[in-house]
């Protein structure tokens, strides 16, 4: 269990509210729910339980409450006491990443953002959540994520908006039609990514927010991509893309279904802390950030290279 994990359980204990809890960390309710059932698992207890529409702690949680403060407070102070040793030892800027693991590689190999005005640049990977914690606390300078981070201290810039569309295996239904509604989506059986994949997450805010609940199979990354080639031609494929990744991804056996009445966007967006003040002393990194990503997300030989590389 990490301290990202201990702090959702405080903000659960706080508010005795799943909906208040995730608003207050700026992550979806399912989200929160999954991450809070993944640590419960771990320590082999359960900490909540529900009656009706409202949430208790159970015994157990109630007496893992302090010690869980306890151990909070104890990051709280490492990590100030290892950002006053950076500070004395060196400067240097980090940015924190969630979204593709492509595009984040492509960093290195690239040499993106690996500098700004001689100051190394320090890039961690983490999920979303993870990533939103760690720039409220300011251990991260810049954060580039999908979905962005949100909040009233949070300052952002839309970095990259890609349409959410269908990707339909030619035999299905849907291959024959140009759009659909979002309300018909219940009718169908869909395939997706697990829900640790930053994109389904993105995916699963924008439904939740419409009250769109979706049903279908669950597959890690590798086995989604042996699936998508097996597909071609059939009647029984259907899944969530972006249009720039259906250009990419997909072609013959497959058609793209666009939904017409729900606005769906994957955006990313690079965030930060409104009292660090950094828009203004790095606004030239922010404006090659700008320049350089999409350049970067766009690179389609790239992607190319890498899809084909992982599914062998």
């Amino acid at each position: 269990m990490n301290h990202g994990q201990i702090k959702q359980i405080l903000a659960i204990f706080k508010h005795m509210s799943l909906t208040a809890a995730a608003r207050e960390l700026y992550i979806t309710q399912p989200a929160l729910s999954h991450s809070l059932a993944k640590a419960e698992e771990e320590l082999g207890v359960h900490l909540f339980y529900r009656d009706g529409n409202r949430i208790y702690s159970t015994q157990e949680g109630k007496g893992l409450l302090e010690q869980l403060k306890r151990i909070d407070e104890e990051f709280e102070n490492l990590y100030a006491l290892a950002t006053s040793m950076s500070a004395v030892t060196h400067e240097q800027i980090t940015i924190g990443f969630s979204g593709s693991v492509l595009i984040f590689s492509s960093m290195f190999i690239t040499g993106f953002l690996t500098s700004y005005k001689g100051m190394p640049i320090h890039k961690v990977f983490a999920d979303p959540e993870q990533i939103a914690v760690m720039l409220n606390n300011g251990e991260i300078d810049l954060a580039i994520t999908y979905p962005p981070i949100r909040g009233k201290q949070i300052g952002t810039h839309i970095l990259y908006e890609d349409q959410i569309v269908l990707a339909a295996s030619s035999r299905h239904p849907l291959a024959s039609r140009r759009t659909v509604a979002a309300k018909e989506l219940v009718n169908y059986r869909m395939h997706m990514l697990t829900r640790d994949n930053p994109f389904r997450r993105s995916c699963d805010e924008l439904l939740d927010r419409r009250q769109i609940t979706i049903s279908g199979q669950e597959h890690d990354y590798a086995q989604f991509v042996e699936l998508l080639e097996k597909s071609r031609f059939q009647d029984d494929f259907l899944t969530f893309t972006t249009k720039n990744s259906f250009d990419k991804w997909y072609g013959e056996g497959f058609s793209l279904c666009r939904i017409e009445d729900a606005e769906l966007k994957q955006v990313t967006a690079v965030s930060w802390l409104l009292e660090s003040g950094i828009q203004f002393r790095y606004k030239e990194l922010l404006d090659m950030i700008e320049q350089e990503y999409c350049n970067v997300y766009d690179n389609s030989m790239y992607h190319s290279f890498l899809i084909k590389d992982f599914a062998t």
